[in-house]
């Protein structure tokens, strides 16, 4: 929920996000300026909910999560996880669930699995089943990044589900 009021010579907006309260205040038109690249910030932030690996840091990232989690990962899984991340940054997201299943086959208790699963079941439209699998990915992840990535990933989910 959020308000914006404009008056004259000043300009206000308040935002409460997640409990949160945001209050920005400018007088005159440099204040109204910087309120608005607050609000346009605020917004373009609120366009997506779930990770998309679009780009070469995210594309980094997840192949650094891969390798720090990698501590007694079988390599047929290891490779499966790779394939299945490519082809998902390479919008093939059928042949990516492909690959991330038969990894799930064979290491059913790796939360970097359901990670990917959730991540694009979510892309995909279907949140209950992404945040099941964020859950179960939650429960089975050791490594405190992936954890925390699989509750921002769940928070987004959910917080998508209560706005729709």
């Amino acid at each position: 929920m959020s308000w914006f009021v404009v008056g004259r010579g000043f300009c206000v907006i308040m935002l409460a996000l997640r409990g949160e309260l945001f209050i920005a205040d400018g007088g005159g038109a440099l204040g109204r300026y910087l309120v608005l690249v607050v609000l346009l910030s605020i917004l373009s932030g609120c366009s997506q909910f779930f990770l998309q690996p679009q780009s070469v840091n995210q594309a980094e990232f997840y192949a650094r999560l891969e390798q720090m989690t990698s501590e007694g990962r079988p390599e047929a899984t290891s490779q499966l996880l790779r394939e299945g991340r490519m082809a998902w940054q390479a919008g093939n997201d059928g042949e990516s669930l492909q690959k991330l299943g038969r990894a799930l086959r064979i290491s059913p208790d790796d939360g970097l699995i359901y990670f990917y699963l959730a991540s694009i079941k979510g892309n995909s439209g279907n949140p209950e089943e992404a945040a099941s699998l964020a859950r179960r990915g939650l429960y089975f992840a050791k490594n405190p990044s992936l954890q925390n990535q699989l509750r921002k990933l769940l928070s987004d989910i959910e917080s998508k589900s209560l706005g729709d």
